[in-house]
């Protein structure tokens, strides 16, 4: 697992047979990147996943992503192409160009994990089903309450360990949360997420690793 920028896939002669990867283009610089380090050491993944933490706001990170794909498919001995999942972790707060976004990004086969309004909702479901609309300020504030080792103003930080024995819960929320919204007629409206997607495909891709 890295969380530097992948590296370049020009060709070199290689011995090894190319590996599946899901290669993670995040958003924020600690929030996202450090749960996820965390995650996947929990669930034996680092070898499967590569984390970008560099690459800023939406449209610069999915423009990275992008980059990235159309660099898998010319030219790379280091990974799997065929195997190989790209990702976006972002929250949709008030960026703009939101849709047009998220259209390049599935134009160029580009996986979205995304939060309305933030990342801050997924640490929410560990401990409720939040089910009201409003602003990152508001989710922020209402963790600080569930979470008391979180302060955005100091690195917005997730407490991994308090979270990781309420997963199930918390998946179970996400879905709930998108179900409610798709009820509404407002698919991936506030609030919800799909990040809970990105953590499946992760805990799958290595079970199937670990049969082969």
């Amino acid at each position: 697992m890295s969380r530097r920028p992948p590296p370049s896939l020009e060709r070199r002669p290689s011995q090894r047979k190319p590996k599946a990867k899901i290669v993670i283009f995040c958003e924020g610089r600690n929030t996202e990147p450090r749960y996820l380090e965390a995650f996947v050491r929990d669930h034996g993944a680092s070898q499967l996943v590569e984390i970008d933490s560099s690459s800023g706001v939406p449209s610069t990170q999915i423009d990275a992503a992008i980059n990235f794909r159309k660099q898998l498919r010319r030219n790379s001995d280091r990974y799997d192409r065929e195997h190989t999942s790209v990702w976006c972790v972002i929250d949709r707060d008030t960026h703009p160009n939101w849709d047009a976004s998220l259209q390049r990004a599935r134009d160029n086969d580009i996986e979205i994990a995304q939060s309305t309004p933030c990342i801050e909702l997924w640490a929410i479901y560990h401990y409720d089903a939040y089910n009201r609309p409003g602003c990152c300020a508001d989710l922020q504030k209402h963790l600080k309450t569930l979470m008391p080792a979180y302060d955005h103003d100091r690195g917005a930080e997730f407490d991994y360990k308090a979270m990781a024995k309420d997963l199930d819960k918390a998946m179970r929320n996400a879905e709930a949360g998108r179900m409610a919204r798709d009820a509404e007629g407002t698919s991936l409206g506030n609030p919800s997420t799909t990040f809970d997607l990105l953590l499946k495909v992760i805990q799958e891709t290595r079970k199937l690793i670990s049969a082969a």
